[in-house]
């Protein structure tokens, strides 16, 4: 057997296998082509509460639309980033995948009707922030500077993770400044 793995293309075969065995990350392309789904467009202001507290509060006539699939209308769902999942299982029903909309999974909306709050209200805990698409950040729903962030950021304790939602189409400065902060703090958490 030790003969077998130590044979070059062994180890070839078995690296390029690797990331087809690995379980990480949520796949939208995949997820789009094979969940039953809905895009909904959002409005302006929409867009702002989407960014700020990742909270969508439904229109009237969004909720009519979502009867179709849900005993229950919803009034506000909350929304996870696509970069955001760590895995396919627990993710939210809602998705910001474009400034002006986002993506509703179905059978996610009918089995998290309990927990859909989950999702904008962990946004109020210490160490969660969020972007908005402007490049705007917010802790708690409140706007916060740059400085103040990254002044969290780095003093930030081990162990303590801080948690940085972005938007779908984010300013390309804003993603250079965080890109640079995440090689000082191992605690800051967000994917680029």
């Amino acid at each position: 057997m030790t003969k077998f793995l130590s044979h070059p293309w062994v180890l070839f075969l078995l690296l390029l296998a690797q990331p087809m065995v690995r379980a990480d990350g949520f796949n939208l392309d995949w997820a789009r082509e094979n969940q039953a789904h809905i895009v909904m467009k959002l409005s302006p202001e929409q867009i702002t509460t989407v960014g700020r507290e990742r909270k969508l509060i439904l229109t009237d006539s969004q909720r009519r639309t979502l009867s179709k699939f849900t005993k229950k209308e919803p009034r506000i769902l909350g929304v996870e980033s696509i970069g955001e999942p760590d895995c396919g299982c627990c993710i939210s029903s809602v998705f910001w995948t474009a400034t002006n909309e986002v993506t509703i999974w179905i059978e996610r909306l009918v089995d998290d009707e309990e927990r859909n709050n989950w999702y904008y209200e962990v946004r109020h805990k210490a160490g969660y922030y969020t972007v908005d698409a402007e490049g705007q950040l917010y802790a708690a729903g409140k706007h916060l500077s740059w400085e103040q962030f990254e002044r969290s950021v780095l003093a930030s304790e081990d162990g303590k993770y801080i948690h940085l939602s972005l938007p779908p189409e984010g300013p390309e400065d804003f993603t250079a400044r965080v890109k640079q902060l995440k090689t000082k703090n191992p605690y800051f958490r967000t994917k680029l």
